[in-house]
């Protein structure tokens, strides 16, 4: 049986590294519109290297600065997006192999519920079952389970 609390520190995990690489694209996006970045007529983005200074973000930054700031970010960026690669890929292989593991109709909703978040609807549906048969084999579930504890 998968152990819940791992699987939910990997989801976790997954989730926080997710939202880190979001605010350093944002980060990103912000130098690069303090860096005086234009697009031209055909779409195309560049720099305007005509200026000493850009401004943007509250504060005056010499380009080179900007430039720096930029590629300290994407060297930041890069190691997150691989871990993030491979902690998917893990949760993705966790998930197949106790999939693949679950025999009985209580073991799947089991699965489908507590490790997936399904609804009852949505395990309903997956299984070929009313919502009320859900119910009812949460509810054993949950008894054999207070018996156990």
């Amino acid at each position: 049986m998968l152990d819940i609390e791992l699987y939910d520190q990997l989801v976790k995990e997954i989730e926080e590294l997710t939202y880190t690489i979001q605010e350093i694209r944002e980060e990103i996006e912000k130098y690069l519109i303090a860096g005086n970045v234009f697009r031209g007529p055909s779409g195309m983005q560049g720099i305007d290297y005509s200026t000493e200074k850009v401004q943007g973000m509250g504060y005056t930054l010499a380009l080179s600065d900007t430039i720096r700031k930029i590629s300290e970010k994407e060297k930041m960026l890069q190691p997150a997006l691989e871990r993030l690669s491979i902690l998917k890929s893990l949760k993705e292989k966790l998930d197949e192999l106790h999939k693949n593991n679950c025999d009985t109709v209580p073991e799947k909703v089991f699965y489908l519920r507590c490790v997936k978040g399904y609804t009852q609807k949505m395990t309903a549906i997956e299984l070929g079952y009313s919502e009320r048969q859900i119910q009812r084999i949460e509810k054993k579930l949950k008894e054999n389970y207070k018996k156990k504890v």
